[in-house]
Protein backbone atom coordinates (compact mmCIF):
# COMPACT_ATOMS: atom_id res chain seq x y z
CA UNK A 1 0.00 0.00 0.00
CA UNK A 2 1.38 3.19 -0.62
CA UNK A 3 2.17 5.41 2.13
CA UNK A 4 3.50 9.16 2.60
CA UNK A 5 5.76 10.30 5.07
CA UNK A 6 3.75 12.70 7.65
CA UNK A 7 6.83 14.04 9.96
CA UNK A 8 9.98 12.23 10.10
CA UNK A 9 12.18 13.74 13.34
CA UNK A 10 13.10 13.46 16.68
CA UNK A 11 11.65 13.89 19.95
CA UNK A 12 14.80 14.57 22.68
CA UNK A 13 16.55 12.50 19.93
CA UNK A 14 14.47 9.29 19.47
CA UNK A 15 14.33 9.07 15.67
CA UNK A 16 10.45 8.48 15.18
CA UNK A 17 8.35 8.89 11.58
CA UNK A 18 4.94 8.77 10.57
CA UNK A 19 3.44 7.64 7.71
CA UNK A 20 0.17 7.73 6.26
CA UNK A 21 -0.78 5.29 3.87
CA UNK A 22 -2.98 6.18 0.73
CA UNK A 23 -5.60 3.29 1.69
CA UNK A 24 -5.83 0.62 4.53
CA UNK A 25 -7.54 -2.79 3.39
CA UNK A 26 -10.90 -2.75 5.12
CA UNK A 27 -10.00 -6.18 6.71
CA UNK A 28 -7.16 -4.05 9.41
CA UNK A 29 -7.99 -2.62 12.37
CA UNK A 30 -5.44 -0.34 14.00
CA UNK A 31 -3.95 -1.23 17.26
CA UNK A 32 -4.72 0.67 20.38
CA UNK A 33 -1.51 3.08 21.83
CA UNK A 34 -1.31 2.26 25.15
CA UNK A 35 0.08 4.03 28.32
CA UNK A 36 3.76 2.75 28.75
CA UNK A 37 3.96 4.30 32.53
CA UNK A 38 1.73 1.11 33.53
CA UNK A 39 4.44 -1.34 32.13
CA UNK A 40 5.63 -3.47 34.76
CA UNK A 41 9.39 -5.24 34.40
CA UNK A 42 8.90 -9.04 33.83
CA UNK A 43 5.86 -7.97 31.73
CA UNK A 44 5.55 -10.27 28.57
CA UNK A 45 5.70 -8.62 25.49
CA UNK A 46 5.56 -8.69 21.94
CA UNK A 47 7.17 -7.65 18.71
CA UNK A 48 5.86 -7.35 14.70
CA UNK A 49 8.12 -7.32 12.22
CA UNK A 50 9.71 -7.97 9.11
CA UNK A 51 13.03 -9.49 10.19
CA UNK A 52 15.44 -9.30 7.73
CA UNK A 53 13.26 -9.04 5.26
CA UNK A 54 12.32 -12.12 5.51
CA UNK A 55 7.97 -11.78 5.86
CA UNK A 56 6.02 -10.99 8.64
CA UNK A 57 7.04 -12.12 12.12
CA UNK A 58 6.09 -12.16 15.71
CA UNK A 59 8.85 -12.79 18.57
CA UNK A 60 8.02 -12.55 22.79
CA UNK A 61 9.72 -11.73 25.65
CA UNK A 62 9.51 -9.65 29.13
CA UNK A 63 10.26 -6.30 30.05
CA UNK A 64 13.65 -6.07 31.77
CA UNK A 65 13.59 -2.55 32.78
CA UNK A 66 10.88 -0.16 31.96
CA UNK A 67 12.95 3.05 32.37
CA UNK A 68 15.82 2.15 30.80
CA UNK A 69 18.31 5.71 30.57
CA UNK A 70 20.50 5.49 27.63
CA UNK A 71 21.99 9.21 27.17
CA UNK A 72 19.13 11.78 27.77
CA UNK A 73 16.48 9.38 26.94
CA UNK A 74 14.57 6.76 28.48
CA UNK A 75 14.10 3.26 26.49
CA UNK A 76 12.04 0.22 27.61
CA UNK A 77 14.90 -2.43 27.58
CA UNK A 78 13.19 -6.33 26.37
CA UNK A 79 14.29 -9.39 25.43
CA UNK A 80 12.42 -9.60 22.42
CA UNK A 81 14.38 -10.26 19.12
CA UNK A 82 14.93 -7.08 17.19
CA UNK A 83 16.84 -7.24 13.75
CA UNK A 84 17.56 -5.40 10.77
CA UNK A 85 14.28 -4.35 8.76
CA UNK A 86 11.79 -5.08 11.87
CA UNK A 87 12.84 -1.83 13.56
CA UNK A 88 10.21 0.46 13.98
CA UNK A 89 7.34 -2.13 14.73
CA UNK A 90 5.30 -1.82 17.49
CA UNK A 91 6.21 -3.53 20.81
CA UNK A 92 2.63 -4.63 22.69
CA UNK A 93 1.60 -5.92 25.75
CA UNK A 94 -0.73 -9.32 26.28
CA UNK A 95 -3.88 -7.90 25.38
CA UNK A 96 -2.84 -6.01 22.27
CA UNK A 97 -1.96 -2.69 23.32
CA UNK A 98 0.93 -1.20 21.94
CA UNK A 99 3.22 0.37 24.82
CA UNK A 100 6.25 0.92 22.61
CA UNK A 101 8.11 0.98 19.36
CA UNK A 102 11.19 -1.45 18.96
CA UNK A 103 14.10 0.83 17.72
CA UNK A 104 17.75 -1.08 18.70
CA UNK A 105 19.74 -3.86 19.86
CA UNK A 106 22.94 -3.71 21.68
CA UNK A 107 25.92 -5.19 19.14
CA UNK A 108 27.21 -7.54 21.40
CA UNK A 109 24.26 -8.47 24.14
CA UNK A 110 22.21 -10.36 22.40
CA UNK A 111 19.43 -10.12 25.19
CA UNK A 112 19.22 -6.21 25.48
CA UNK A 113 16.69 -4.58 23.00
CA UNK A 114 15.18 -1.09 23.19
CA UNK A 115 12.14 0.37 22.59
CA UNK A 116 10.51 4.34 22.37
CA UNK A 117 7.98 3.72 24.73
CA UNK A 118 4.41 4.99 23.23
CA UNK A 119 4.15 7.59 25.96
CA UNK A 120 7.12 9.45 23.99
CA UNK A 121 5.92 8.51 20.45
CA UNK A 122 2.14 10.18 21.66
CA UNK A 123 3.73 13.49 22.45
CA UNK A 124 5.56 13.22 19.12
CA UNK A 125 2.54 12.83 17.76
CA UNK A 126 0.42 15.94 19.20
CA UNK A 127 2.68 18.04 17.67
CA UNK A 128 1.64 16.55 13.90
Amino acid sequence: VPAQIIRCGSVDGLDIAVLQLASVPRTCSPLKLGDSSRCRNGERVYHIGNSLGEGLCITSGIISDKNRHMGNNIYIMTDVAINPGNSGGPLIDDSGIVVGVCVAGRVGADGMKFSIPINEVKTFIRGL
